[in-house]
């Protein structure tokens, strides 16, 4: 049956909470579930926690999967090439087996690798037979006990003997104790002609780029041309060598190798 509002005497329905006409609210009555408070609770218990766990689970798999491709990312080298490298097309890159450099050589030079475990018995071997590769560290490698040559390469000729231009990669920990300063003052003093000495900035490091005059015997010498990079742990020195007689014909080839060395490690 119908009754009335108290408020304002308007008829209601027995269904009714509140008065439809007023807004005030009947006395007595008992709310019911109306379609509004129906969606309510079927939208409760729709989501189960099972589903909350599965979701829950989920999103943390895709934070933890993009946290680790920003890792990934943020381990690789970043690549960046020196201002003015005219380095030709053709020249072959190559990155060294443990990540710690990368450079351009000419398609005629071969080279080996001995931070690969596959060639560092080979690069031993070949250091011993052929004592160039050593002097062409010098001076600084004549004071250091541990450097270590871990990357050679030569120009390919049917020359016999004689000497090539060729590149020596070595790294020192004992060099990396000499500040940029202080490895000039050694040079400076050193026994060994040195044409030139400069310290150049390379982005955001810096390196000593030295030309040297080394006197092998009586009737042959070499110049070279060395690169002295200061790292976290470990010093890299870059040389490129040839007799004094190839030297100036392949001074252009020679920029262009080291403009296009780069350290990835630090």
């Amino acid at each position: 049956m119908n009754d009335r509002c108290d408020h304002c005497g308007e008829p209601t329905l027995d269904t009714d909470t509140v008065c439809w006409h007023c807004g005030m609210p009947l006395p007595g009555r008992k709310e019911l579930n109306t379609p509004k408070n129906l969606v309510k609770e079927d939208r409760q218990q729709s989501v189960s926690p099972s589903s909350v766990a599965m979701y829950t689970g989920m999103t943390i798999i895709v934070i933890l999967g993009a946290w680790l491709v920003m890792v990934y990312l943020g381990r690789l080298p970043l690549v960046q090439v020196q201002f003015g490298t005219r380095t030709p097309a053709e020249w072959e890159s190559i990155i060294s087996a443990e990540n710690s450099f990368i450079l351009s050589l000419p398609e005629s030079w071969w080279w080996i690798d001995g931070s690969s475990d596959e060639q560092r018995g080979a690069i031993k071997d070949l250091i011993a037979e052929e004592k160039t590769y050593d002097i062409s560290t010098y001076p600084f490698g004549a004071e250091v006990a541990d450097l270590e040559i871990q990357f050679i390469a030569e120009t390919s000729s049917a020359s016999g003997s004689q000497l090539l231009p060729f590149l020596v990669i070595a790294r020192s920990s004992l060099l990396n104790r000499l500040t940029y300063e202080e490895a000039i003052d050694f040079l400076l003093k050193s026994e060994y002609k040195i044409n030139e000495v400069k310290l150049v900035d390379d982005f955001d490091k810096s390196y000593l780029s030295i030309f040297v005059h080394t006197d092998i015997d009586e009737d042959s010498d070499m110049r070279c041309w060395q690169k002295f990079i200061r790292g976290e742990t470990e010093a890299m020195l870059v040389s490129l060598c040839a007799p004094t007689s190839l030297y100036q014909a392949n001074i252009n080839t020679f920029e262009d190798i080291l403009g296009s060395f780069q350290r990835l490690d630090s």
